[in-house]
């Protein structure tokens, strides 16, 4: 991918606006960014080269009315979230033995990321019980001006497949986009590239 954005500006006159690299951790968009910058100058810093969630964040704080956020949203990070759901969780009177909260934050990011439960993923617990806890976390959420990082995708898809909001903001028309580890991706993650793809199709 780093060989690619260089040869892009330096050989093909690229401009680095016009440029999104996207990947799944932030170790490898920093050593890409580091990269690419020691070769091409501080020009090349006006590329997007980030990971995923980064990228949602981003362009989300351009958008947050269209996506139904308030201005100053934060995100929760994993043991955020994991209080949140243990909160949920004793307000409806169970235990985190009977419902561990990092097995219930994985079955309610699931659904998030809209892949439906399977039998085998919920026979230890009752749906309706895992339902009301994800209205429960969700409300939580809410409460506290947040989102999750499941809730940046889905946001983000969402924002970017049924509003106008690629018509009204050029600086998401990208020319080229690339994604480093493309088979990793998930839906949400595919439905997020090809709806920033729609204006010049080029992945």
């Amino acid at each position: 991918i780093t060989e690619r954005v260089l040869f892009l500006v330096s050989e093909m006159g690229a401009d680095p606006r016009d440029i999104l690299a996207v990947t799944f951790t932030n170790k490898a968009a920093d050593e890409m960014r580091r990269r690419i910058e020691d070769r091409l100058g501080p020009d090349s810093k006006s590329a997007w080269i980030m990971t995923f969630h980064a990228l949602c964040v981003r362009v989300l704080r351009r958008h947050w009315e269209e996506a139904g956020l308030s201005r100053d949203f934060v995100v929760c990070d994993q043991d955020e979230s994991l209080a949140l759901l243990k909160r949920a969780i004793a307000s409806v009177g169970l235990s985190d033995k009977t419902y561990p909260p990092r097995r219930v934050l994985s079955l309610l990011s699931m659904q998030k990321n809209g892949r439906p439960y399977s039998e085998s993923d919920v026979r230890d617990y009752r749906l309706e019980v895992l339902n009301e806890l994800g209205v429960r976390y969700n409300a939580g959420l809410r409460a506290a001006k947040a989102v999750d990082f499941d809730d940046l995708l889905a946001l983000s898809a969402r924002l970017l497949e049924e509003s106008d909001v690629l018509e009204r903001d050029p600086r998401l028309a990208f020319r080229y986009i690339l994604v480093d580890e493309y088979q990793d991706t998930n839906r949400l993650q595919y439905r997020i590239v090809r709806a920033l793809a729609s204006t010049h199709q080029n992945i």
